[in-house]
């Protein structure tokens, strides 16, 4: 595979997965998903499409990508050591999903369960900017007078991240110019502890971000248990610059949990070394052993919240899948 059995004819380019089998197959329909242009799970053995597994299967697995998956034992011997950063379809994919920067976005209309006032937290997602354009990624706010938490980028690409107590004052205020790019996925890291000016880490693409405006660092507790929260715009009244216009995926927000994203070990419990999200358990409890109090990933766009909580959110004016996270990179 990716050369011939004799000869020096090479493949130069990327292959993913691999099924064979020596038998006649009329119906592809169990192969590739029309409605969503995806590849479909074909099974551990490659048995989904046909009932049985296929001569051989080769997922091409960046951690094993010789192995044969059918049970036949066709696996294969690596030469030459293939760049092994290519992703299959049947490789762990995030999800996210696409708002359209004037109505669409995702809204909850009752407090967390499991997000308590505290001065620590961690969170972690990714975003597709559209050119020119920014919002907000998420959003807590109360309907009266309490608390606040948002994040949100500029149009010039301008981070800001707010926190405020249960007073409705400002004690968290993170600031950073032209950090996102337009069209491109990023997947960003954060993690705050508001007891020292030593525990509070940015990572962009798993690069450290650097000359961050830090213009409210106080040792208070930010207000997560407010009751309206939203992704993708504003839980309040907004204005046109609140709405999201490209994408978001992958969002799992840890409120009084530090997870230390200084450490690369602890950066690669969530993306791998090739800036790809990774499986973080069907609840997301994989980091810390303990679930996030929002988990937002399969069916992101439906606002299913997969963190097991029950912290699901209402679409509002139909956001769309948006595709999966940098698989179309």
């Amino acid at each position: 595979m990716g050369g011939q059995v004799s000869g020096s004819q090479y493949y130069h380019g990327e292959l993913s997965d691999v099924w064979f089998d020596d038998a006649y197959h009329a119906d592809l329909s169990g192969f590739f998903d029309t409605a969503t242009g995806k590849a479909k799970d074909l099974g551990a053995n490659g048995e989904l499409p046909t009932g049985t597994a296929p001569t051989a299967y080769w997922p091409l697995n960046a951690a094993d990508p010789g192995r044969d998956a059918s049970g036949n034992g066709n696996t294969l011997t690596v030469n030459s050591g293939p760049y092994p950063g290519g992703r299959g379809p049947n490789e762990y994919w995030a999800g996210s999903m696409q708002g359209n920067g004037t109505t669409q976005f995702l809204k909850r209309t009752s407090a967390l369960n499991g997000a308590a006032a505290s001065g620590i937290f961690s969170v972690v997602w990714a975003i597709v900017r559209n050119t020119s354009a920014g919002g907000r990624i998420f959003h807590l706010n109360d309907s009266s007078t309490g608390g606040e938490f948002y994040i949100e980028f500029g149009s010039t690409g301008t981070l800001a991240v707010i926190g405020k107590n249960s007073a409705d004052t400002t004690i968290f205020n993170l600031n950073k110019a032209t950090l996102s790019s337009s069209g491109v996925w990023e997947i960003y890291h954060l993690c705050i502890d508001l007891s020292s000016t030593s525990l509070r880490h940015l990572y962009k693409d798993s690069a450290a971000v650097g000359t961050i405006t830090w213009n409210n660092y106080a040792d208070d507790a930010i207000d997560f248990s407010v009751d309206i929260a939203a992704v993708g715009g504003a839980a309040l009244s907004a204005s046109a610059s609140d709405w999201w216009p490209g994408k978001i995926g992958f969002f799992a927000f840890y409120p009084g949990q530090y997870i230390d994203f200084s450490q690369e070990a602890n950066r690669l419990l969530t993306v791998d070394a090739f800036g790809y999200p990774v499986y973080l358990g069907e609840r997301g409890e994989l980091p810390t052993g303990i679930p996030p109090a929002l988990y937002l990933n399969r069916n992101f766009h439906l606002g299913t919240d997969s963190s097991g909580n029950g912290n699901n959110f209402t679409p509002q004016n139909g956001p769309v899948d948006g595709g999966s996270v940098r698989g179309d990179e």
